[in-house]
């Protein structure tokens, strides 16, 4: 009974996402065609394809950012930090900022980089704020893609003459490329329509929000100004922030299940600095 009810709940779930889906297709999709090159009501000036452009843009920029700094801190928790307290310590700490609401970080932001002249524009703080939201996310996923690959591959590798950081750049990376690729696609997709930190930060006057043209943040501009109006420019916005974020969520699921699981040895690393 209890194994009926839960499965009957997700059906019931899976309905209900499906049938909102649906009637964002639905409602969207004829606008979007139509106003995709059109100057959207909020910003005159501005076509949605502009718009998006822009939101495109700003989570790249935000992905410069946390990717370099994000893969390199997790290379070293998984090769070369010793296996101590601090070491599991610090990886606990990452996750607690990982699970930190986007409006907190919003909120750091604007504390942080908007009250520093020189960096009083407002794209460039929320790029900021963006990268530093998805750094810990990275560190994460680089971490756990690291601790994957089998500890066989890095003995053979050293046995061959190779030096430790040979090794985790021929060796330990290629092996783990497909999960670092699957993470990094899915922290582009939460920060392609996170609107929350986007709020708090142009919210402040001085930094001109009134400018800022990134899709979320329009879609939430056009529905508290225009409540009653433009409802096909709202769904055509929806509907291309759902696509944008979909479609890099499918990426990843595609990477995914081409994913091989390695069969040349069977050790995994159980954290630390192993050699």
């Amino acid at each position: 009974m209890a194994c009926f009810c839960i499965t009957l709940l997700s059906y019931l779930v899976a309905g209900v996402g499906v049938a909102v889906v649906g009637y964002l297709v639905l409602r969207g999709l004829g606008p979007l065609g139509r106003g995709f090159f059109r100057a959207t009501p909020v910003y005159g000036g501005n076509t949605l394809i502009q718009i998006w452009f822009q939101t495109v843009r700003i989570f790249l920029g935000a992905i410069c950012i946390a990717l370099p700094l994000g893969i390199g801190a997790g290379i070293y928790l998984s090769e070369y930090a010793p296996d101590s307290r601090m070491m599991h310590n610090t990886i606990d700490s990452i996750i607690g900022l990982a699970e930190v609401p986007p409006i907190v970080y919003g909120l750091f932001g604007w504390g942080a980089f908007s009250l520093y002249r020189g960096l009083e524009q407002v794209l460039t703080v929320v790029l900021l704020t963006s990268g530093i939201w998805l750094l810990p996310r990275i560190v994460l996923e680089t971490y756990a893609a690291l601790q994957q690959v089998p500890v066989s591959y890095r003995r053979e590798s050293l046995a061959l003459g190779a030096s430790p950081w040979q090794t985790t750049w021929r060796a330990v990376l290629p092996s783990a490329r497909r999960q670092l690729a699957i993470g990094i696609l899915q922290g582009m997709a939460r920060v392609s329509g996170e609107v929350a930190p986007i709020i708090v930060i142009a919210a402040e006057p001085g930094l001109g929000g009134d400018s800022l043209t990134i899709l979320p943040y329009y879609l939430y501009r056009s529905i508290i100004e225009f409540p009653l109006g433009s409802r096909e420019a709202q769904f055509a916005a929806a509907l291309l922030l759902f696509a944008t974020s979909l479609f890099l969520h499918l990426i990843a699921m595609l990477i995914e299940i081409t994913h091989v699981t390695p069969v040349l040895g069977t050790e995994y690393q159980e954290g630390g600095r192993w050699w």
